[in-house]
């Protein structure tokens, strides 16, 4: 558990420990980031407004950059509004609790993130396209499907696959970074299937990575996470790309960002108005492996 209030930290430690949890306290997020590279936790308590300038938020994206597995409940203050729970849940969050809270309420989030840990520990089905090379996960696949039609993520080709062509992949094989101190990097894109393409390439390259869906959750969390790099696509739900982009240019605490824009809406109009806002230019189907050196590129000193 992480929070620099000492009456909470006893409290939910007397609880949990009753019901036979092992409890480690530490009062920063630096301290509670040193413990987490140093001992096997599965389970992370950590309120959002720390004293240090580390948010809570951030720090819920380095647990999870360090053991995709881990289980991540964020705690805030009472006056939080629902936009903060919103947040903490698109950055990776499985559980949110406000101050007061009840036992009840405590251990009912802990149950669900425990539940939660024990469905990460399977493994996931990955098939490799064999139009683009894109490594993706089957959905609802199981080990005695005989045939399903996969569409691809990257470039759309549909493919009949059997299990045979299927590679099921332990959670220690996506593992991410290592270190806590890992680039934070911002995916939005309204293809749930495309971001989770383009997050797992990027977690398996040591980066950080938050997801949106639309363009005013992508400005949103911008704005409060703060990644160093966002990879967006045009045409988006809500808010347009461009337009997010603008937003993000304009923004004082966001203006320097690099961007990267992917899309395949090709048009002379649109590549100049990303370039005009200083954004690499990418087009659909992408090549999985220049895309992460171009990612590599852009975050290089």
């Amino acid at each position: 558990m992480v929070d620099d209030d000492a009456a909470i930290t006893l409290m939910v430690r007397e609880i949990l420990e009753h019901e036979g949890h092992d409890v480690t306290v530490a009062h920063t997020t630096q301290e509670g980031a040193r413990l987490f590279t140093r001992e096997p936790f599965e389970l992370v308590i950590q309120d959002v407004n720390l004293p240090g300038g580390v948010s809570g938020y951030g720090a819920c994206q380095n647990y999870k950059s360090i053991r995709e597995t881990v289980a991540v409940i964020m705690i805030t203050g009472e006056f939080t509004s629902d936009r903060d729970e919103a947040v903490a849940r698109q950055l990776g969050a499985d559980g949110f609790l406000r101050k007061p809270f009840s036992r009840e309420e405590l251990l009912r989030e802990v149950d669900r993130g425990v539940k939660g840990l024990a469905k990460w520990r399977e493994e996931r089905p990955v098939f490799a396209c064999r139009a683009c090379g894109a490594r993706f996960v089957v959905q609802d696949a199981t080990r005695q499907v005989e045939t399903v039609s996969v569409y691809c993520p990257n470039c759309t080709q549909v493919a009949q696959v059997t299990a045979r062509d299927l590679i099921w992949q332990a959670p220690a094989g996506r593992a991410g970074s290592q270190r806590a101190d890992a680039r934070r990097i911002l995916v939005v894109d309204d293809d749930e299937l495309f971001r989770q393409f383009l997050g797992d390439l990027l977690v398996e390259a040591g980066y950080v990575v938050a997801g949106a869906k639309n363009g005013r959750e992508g400005l949103q969390v911008c704005t409060q996470w703060r990644p160093q790099l966002v990879v967006a696509d045009l045409l988006l739900p809500e808010m347009d790309g461009l337009t997010m982009c603008r937003h993000i240019r304009e923004h004082p605490e966001t203006g320097r960002v690099p961007i990267l824009v992917i899309t395949a809406f090709q048009s002379d109009a649109s590549r100049e108005e990303a370039r005009k806002l200083g954004a690499t230019y990418l087009t659909k189907p992408i090549e999985p492996e220049g895309f992460v050196k171009a990612v590599v590129s852009i975050l290089s000193p």
